[in-house]
């Protein structure tokens, strides 16, 4: 059974009030508890996604709303599910706040929404619009991160990791578990604190490199269309042609595909790359 909270509701789980605004901008916050191994997710059409920690056991979203003048604002709809919290923006009246079944029929009409959510540790993140870049700066047990057109950075994740978006980048750092990123038109850079499951990168039209610690242990294999393969990892090269590696990690214990049309692959050791990344 899904239920929706208010913030008039005295005492309840979750709040979402309207804190202020000057008509063309304003703010709307909630917050509220989250249990341990829970999922926080939030649902959104245009704007940026920021996540950061949180502290305690309550998961905090701050959204500020920029809209043309005399266009209508929008309404924040948080609920829970079996899973979690579903934190919906809701762009038109009797729309539906569901984390598999979110649906905007109206257009956003000049309504842009910066959204910061601060996360507790131990919860895993769910987060999905249509044209934003999303970065999360926070730790979280597992993730899911979808967007149409956006860059998306993220860190320190524990366990699975899903990523999608159409013409940017991607930049993981501090995985730990399996790893799935595809993007059409941009660069993919992946650097784990280890490779806990089967890791899949795909790009259209870009480079993908990846630094790996010494530990890994991963059968790797990697095709490039238009571009070349570098191999610096003290693994074992099984075969090399033109376009694709096959090689080996230590005992080759998890599959790690690499795939893109027109760009080069990097396979580096961990900490002999810059850290820098490609910020476009």
């Amino acid at each position: 059974m899904r239920r929706a909270l208010a913030c008039t509701l005295p005492l309840a789980l979750l709040a979402a009030c309207r804190v202020g605004g000057d008509g063309a901008k304003e703010t709307i916050t909630w917050k509220g508890p989250v249990g341990d191994g829970a999922r926080v997710a939030l649902r959104l059409r245009d704007g940026r996604v920021t996540v950061e920690e949180g502290t305690g056991d309550s998961a905090e979203g701050v959204l500020t709303v920029t809209r043309r003048t005399g266009k209508p604002s929008v309404t924040l709809q948080v609920v829970q599910d079996a899973r979690g919290i579903v934190a919906c923006v809701q762009y038109e009246a009797e729309a539906r706040c569901d984390a598999d079944a979110y649906a905007v029929s109206a257009a956003t009409g000049g309504r842009s929404v910066t959204a910061v959510l601060r996360l507790p540790r131990g919860r895993s993140l769910d987060i999905a619009t249509d044209n934003s870049p999303i970065t999360v700066d926070a730790p979280s047990a597992a993730a899911v991160l979808r967007t149409g057109n956006g860059r998306i950075r993220v860190r320190d994740v524990a366990g699975p990791l899903v990523v999608t978006t159409s013409n940017a980048s991607v930049r993981a750092t501090g995985t730990r578990g399996a790893v799935s990123i595809e993007t059409s038109n941009g660069a993919i850079r992946l650097v784990p604190d280890s490779v806990g499951g089967d890791v899949t990168l795909v790009t259209s039209n870009g480079s993908v490199e990846t630094e790996l610690p010494a530990s890994a242990s991963a059968a790797l294999r990697a095709q490039t269309s238009n571009g070349a393969i570098e191999f610096a990892l003290p693994g074992t090269i099984r075969a090399r042609e033109s376009g694709s590696l096959d090689a080996v990690l230590g005992a080759g214990t998890h599959r790690f595909t690499v795939t893109t049309s027109n760009g080069r692959v990097a396979f580096k050791a961990r900490g002999n790359g810059s850290d820098s990344g490609d910020d476009n």
